[in-house]
């Protein structure tokens, strides 16, 4: 449990700034932390203020399901009626489905749907202000792709793109440029033949 009564406040601060749906960067900004701090700290309150919250209330809810699912299953065992059967069958058809929602056991497909669209979303902020950045900065379409599936990579987690060494291009040899180079070392006026054949003419 926490002694300090300054830093619980700051906790609970952080807490609400991140359930209003502040990054951790800006709730860093605001309460003097480093982001990695914030991060740290959301994962220790979570972990000593909603987890065992949680999970005691998910062992209640459970122990008062399996009271009445018993108490459901005794009246049908004594069911001297179809009606009266057929009512402890939907009762216990309902106990079921609580269950099953309380422990989250219907729900990896839609869990794992909203995670990636969650990620789809993430992603496109990302490459957003990765493309705005590119734009500043110029860079050509090659680079311009290889920063967007780097973003992306950190994103996802994966490993970061290889960058491949840039290609040098050979400089062509000037040839008029070795030219007239040839013709000051001989004293040649290399325009001197241009102007003959103009004379010509």
């Amino acid at each position: 449990m926490k002694t300090d009564p300054a830093r619980a406040e700051q906790d609970e601060e952080i807490l609400r700034l991140r359930c209003a749906g502040l990054s951790l960067r800006a709730i860093a900004a605001r309460v003097g932390l480093s982001h990695q701090g914030v991060s740290d700290r959301i994962t220790a309150a979570i972990e000593e203020l909603v987890s065992p919250v949680a999970e005691e209330w998910r062992a209640l809810e459970t122990a008062r399901l399996d009271d009445l699912t018993q108490r459901a299953y005794q009246v049908l065992d004594g069911a001297e009626s179809g009606e009266t059967a057929l009512r402890a069958i939907a009762q216990l058809e309902r106990l079921s489905a609580s269950r099953r929602k309380l422990w989250a056991l219907d729900m990896p497909v839609p869990l794992d749907v909203t995670l990636s669209r969650r990620l789809d979303v993430e992603g496109d902020v990302v490459v957003d202000a990765i493309s705005a950045v590119i734009d500043v900065l110029g860079l050509d379409e090659e680079r311009r792709q290889l920063a967007v599936q780097a973003a992306m990579a950190k994103l996802s987690g994966e490993p970061l793109p290889e960058v491949s060494a840039p290609v040098v291009e050979e400089s062509k040899p000037d040839l008029m440029d070795d030219y007239r180079k040839f013709c000051e070392a001989e004293g040649i006026d290399p325009d001197e033949d241009d102007q003959e054949d103009d004379d010509d003419e």
